[in-house]
């Protein structure tokens, strides 16, 4: 069987006369302009809206700050002392040497005592003790006063405001001024004197405990590693009962300055108040007193 052949046909387009190289020009050249408007127009968009958001940080603005705090950090100079709290008088007259030498205090972290240099100045400081956080009217007393905080510390307990170290100028014919701080300083000496020797007991409870622990290893005839580690941990305990004793001395020492210096005010008030004389009666009232 011959297949029979398939018909192609052929679609004819009738073209205008009117068709010619400059006509597409023409076109090519509308369709330019009108392509050109389309993407210029979500350009224009994008720029107001950037106007209108609100300025992006560089990389620059940032590394700035970052150079800017490194740099605060660098100009600190370091020097590691140790104090007790009961050495405070030290601590303030430590500060004020090296502000004559022009290193003024920043801050304390432990041992590492922070300052910044510049030019010697006749600055004293004040370290107090407080429980409760002053009020706004006592930080307007003190800055009346030229007092500036500098530092401040946790306390012994979390719940107390700290130690507060305060600055103030030395000037020509003027007293020192004082922060009245006595009453507060002297229960917390009081309280930590007291946490020292409870701790100071408990140590001793473990050096016996080792030495007891110790003889009877050796009247057995024990090990010799037990011998050694009942030694090792006699002498720890009788280091830390040597600190917690120093700790205990000193805090008892400061404990009596503190309480004989508000005897001393005490006695001055009732003084004060004796040779006082209410003149806000009348002669009436005063001769019926009589």
């Amino acid at each position: 069987e011959v297949e029979e052949p398939k018909k192609v046909v052929i679609e004819t387009i009738d073209a205008d006369e009117d068709f010619t190289t400059e006509s597409i020009e023409n076109e090519l050249k509308d369709f330019n302009t009108k392509s050109v408007e389309k993407v210029e127009k979500p350009s224009e968009i994008v720029e107001e809206k950037d106007e209108d958001s609100q300025p992006v940080l560089t990389s620059e603005d940032v590394y700035d700050n970052d150079d800017e705090e490194d740099t605060e950090d660098d100009n600190l100079y370091e020097e590691r002392k140790k104090f007790l709290y009961a050495e405070y008088p030290k601590i303030e007259q430590y500060l004020q040497d090296k502000s004559s030498e022009g290193y003024h205090f920043v801050r304390h972290e432990g041992k590492k005592y922070f300052f910044r240099k510049g030019q010697p100045k006749t600055y004293y400081y004040s370290m107090n003790y407080f429980v409760d956080e002053p009020d706004a009217d006592q930080w307007r007393q003190w800055e009346s006063e030229g007092w500036k905080l500098v530092s401040k510390s946790e306390g012994k307990k979390k719940s107390d405001a700290g130690w507060f170290t305060f600055r103030n100028e030395e000037e020509d014919g003027e007293y020192r001024k004082e922060i009245d701080n006595d009453s507060e300083k002297f229960s917390f000496f009081k309280k930590y004197s007291s946490s020292c020797r409870s701790t100071m007991f408990l140590v001793f409870i473990c050096m016996a405990c080792c030495v007891v622990t110790g003889l009877l290893q050796i009247y057995f005839q024990g090990y010799l590693a037990g011998i050694a580690l009942c030694a090792a941990l006699l002498l720890i305990s009788f280091i830390v009962f040597c600190m917690y004793g120093r700790m205990l001395r000193k805090s008892k020492k400061r404990a009596r300055e503190l309480k004989s210096k508000l005897r001393v005010k005490e006695i001055r008030a009732n003084e004060r108040s004796k040779n006082f004389y209410d003149t806000s009666e009348s002669e009436e009232e005063l001769d019926t007193d009589w």
